[in-house]
């Protein structure tokens, strides 16, 4: 028997020598991607009366009629202790008492959406009143294991949880209150592990007090407002276009050269600054952005923008001798040199008359005893 079970064995799982090993593909075995589901309501229907409509259905799949008798009224004991609805809604899922003003209201210290400011805070279960985080060290007496530093956070970015972020747009410098958040879609509903104590869909009581109101910072756009603003400037930019088509090369030169023979002119009546200013004119006319010549101006067309810098930049460096600008005028002789080839005779003598300048200059001040 256990001759005839070992045969057996072997058979099954014996792999011949000649047998080739196939390797799973990686495309296979690799955890596919599954998007995230829809949602589960509609936006368009209410989830309770079936009303239908855009823009009346909010986050939660109820219209807000419905939404009004979701959570109950409130009492008139409620209503005497000062408890009132801040739900962006119109329900009454988030609440809030005023317990302390320590100043009178100004429109200035009111917090608005983007302030950094400085709170301390108390959070409670509503159910059992246990503590599950504190800005505070001490609570009614009993140390609660906070460190009395304040929490530093910017209101309506997200960096509370959503109805405290709510609530503390309807306070100002130096308030203490205290916010009711009965609804899970503004508690931890998305991230509870944040907070171990709190279970999904547990309300809570939050003691919060504004203790510094800095200054308002702008928003980061979001990727739709981002794209929206590129396509509106590439928009923008196809019209200037088409009502603004740019100048031919060929055009451009003979611009340039108008210019430069008008700088000639200047030069020959001693007019040394103006014949400067038409140069400058003829090299705006044919400057051309790195981008653009590297891709999609031609060699030729490159020889020839060449030609008219060279001639440009060797009658600048005249006007600059003259003017007794010696390092620009060797710089616009170097340039002169090497927009032409290396073996431009014209500008070699500009720029070994550059360089007799610079002798003079200081063989005068040798003489003047400058040096001593």
């Amino acid at each position: 028997k256990l001759l005839a079970c070992a045969r057996s064995w072997m058979s099954d799982n014996f792999i011949p020598p000649t047998a080739k090993i196939v390797h799973p593909d990686p495309e296979e075995t690799a955890p596919k991607y599954t998007p995230p589901p829809p949602p589960k309501f509609s936006l368009r229907k209410c989830q309770k009366c079936s009303g239908y409509g855009k823009g009346l259905i909010v986050h939660n799949g109820l219209c807000r009629s419905c939404n009004l008798s979701t959570f109950p009224p409130l009492t008139d004991a409620e209503l005497t202790d000062g408890w009132f609805s801040v739900s962006d809604i119109g329900d009454n899922s988030v609440l809030k008492k005023i317990v302390e003003l320590e100043e009178e209201y100004v429109p200035e210290n009111r917090v608005m959406v983007g302030s950094r400011i400085k709170i301390h805070h108390v959070s409670r279960l509503l159910s059992n009143n246990e503590i599950y985080s504190t800005s505070r060290s001490e609570v009614d007496g009993k140390l609660v294991g906070g460190t009395d530093d304040e929490e530093e956070i910017i209101v309506g970015r997200g960096n509370v949880i959503k109805g405290l972020d709510i609530a503390l747009l309807t306070m100002v410098l130096g308030e203490t209150s205290l916010i009711k958040i009965l609804s899970p879609s503004y508690s931890y509903l998305t991230n509870p592990s944040l907070t171990p104590k709190v279970k999904l869909g547990d309300s809570l009581l939050i003691e919060v007090k504004v203790t510094s109101c800095g200054d308002i910072l702008p928003r980061f756009p979001t990727k739709e407002e981002l794209e929206a603003t590129k396509q509106s400037r590439k928009k923008e930019a196809e019209l200037e276009l088409k009502e603004n088509p740019p100048v031919p090369y060929q055009e451009r030169r003979s611009i340039a050269l108008k210019e430069k023979d008008l700088g000639n002119v200047q030069f020959s009546l001693g007019n040394y600054k103006s014949a400067k200013s038409h140069y400058d004119n003829g090299f705006i006319n044919i400057f051309i952005h790195r981008d653009e010549w590297s891709h999609f101006v031609s060699d030729s067309e490159k020889e020839l923008f060449n030609e008219v810098k060279s001639v440009l930049h060797l009658n600048r460096c005249c006007c600059r001798l003259k003017m007794g600008e010696l390092d620009d005028a060797l710089w616009d002789a170097d340039k002169s040199i090497e927009f032409h080839g290396g073996d431009y005779v014209k500008g070699h003598f500009r720029r070994m008359q550059v360089y007799v300048g610079f002798l003079r200059r200081e063989l005068e001040k040798e003489k003047g005893g400058k040096y001593w």
